[in-house]
């Protein structure tokens, strides 16, 4: 009887390290699984950084493309008091608007055309603006007094 408890212990004991040892092994399965899941999402981490920077170059690269378009067309297209964007088609000039300038008004206007032609950002920004936009701001000028001293000819 005691040969016999003796072997079904060390039956048991030997149960017990099959299953620790299986445990084990398995626990290494699972460590080597997690290992490798944890390596795929690090790999996967950097390709989606890598292409986070990348669109975000190409929205750089969009961006300038869309200002340096937006030049050429500011620069290449006339803008007068007639164009739609700037007058609306139901909107009529006012009648001292409609007679000729006198030369020295003339002289003003090309000195304004002339300053406008050369405001690259203020042109850019003026295309950009609704026409709600562009009348408060010509209304705004207008308001403002002139902080330049104007030289007095003759």
């Amino acid at each position: 009887m005691a040969a016999k408890r003796i072997d079904e212990r060390i039956r048991a004991a030997q149960a017990r390290r099959a299953t620790a040892i299986t445990a084990v092994q398995a626990d290494t399965t699972a460590a080597a699984r997690i290992t490798t899941i944890q390596a795929d999402i690090t790999a996967m981490m950097d390709e989606a950084q890598g292409l986070n920077d990348e669109l975000a170059g190409k929205r750089s690269r969009l961006r300038s493309l869309q200002e340096q378009l937006v030049a050429d067309c500011v620069d290449k297209v006339p803008i007068t008091a007639d164009s739609p964007a700037i007058a609306p088609a139901d909107e009529v000039a006012p009648i001292g608007d409609r007679l000729p300038l006198s030369l020295r008004e003339a002289g003003s206007l090309g000195a304004l055309t002339a300053a406008w032609d050369e405001a690259r950002e203020l042109k850019r920004a003026w295309a950009r603006a609704s026409t709600r936009v562009r009348r408060r701001f010509i209304d705004k000028i207008a308001e403002q007094p002139i902080d330049v001293k104007i030289k007095e000819s003759g």
